[in-house]
């Protein structure tokens, strides 16, 4: 039986951040990059991804492929949370990196379960 390694690795509000912004990404990805390399996962769950922007170009994982560059899962394939277009969302996405074969992909929003609804007590 070959064996792969799974991971979940909780990024909290992973963004790119504005000028004079500390943790700016540079020092995030610096603290976090060696982490991801110690996990050594063939299968990676990331949690609170956020989407960056560039002019002209659908919302994408830019921030999350810089911390994955020198890794084993550099390059490899992002699956994650996506609205109705071809982006990502904004904020808090879930991402699975990984190099493995992906062979379907369903996001699941309230479809097994009816929506939570507020109730004040």
């Amino acid at each position: 039986m070959a064996q792969f390694r799974i991971a979940t690795f909780n990024l909290e509000n992973f963004d790119e951040t504005g000028p004079g912004v500390r943790p700016s990404l540079q020092e995030r990805v610096a603290l976090m990059r060696p982490q991801i390399l110690r996990l050594r996962a063939d299968v990676a769950f990331f949690q609170e991804v956020n989407g960056q922007e560039r002019p002209g170009r659908p919302r994408a994982l830019l921030a999350l492929a810089e911390l994955l560059q020198g890794t084993n899962l550099e390059g490899a394939q992002l699956v994650s949370t996506r609205p109705q277009d071809d982006a990502v969302y904004n904020e808090r996405n879930l991402v699975i990196a990984t190099h493995l074969p992906v062979l379907a992909v369903e996001q699941l929003s309230n479809d097994l379960v009816a929506r939570l609804m507020y109730r004040r007590l």
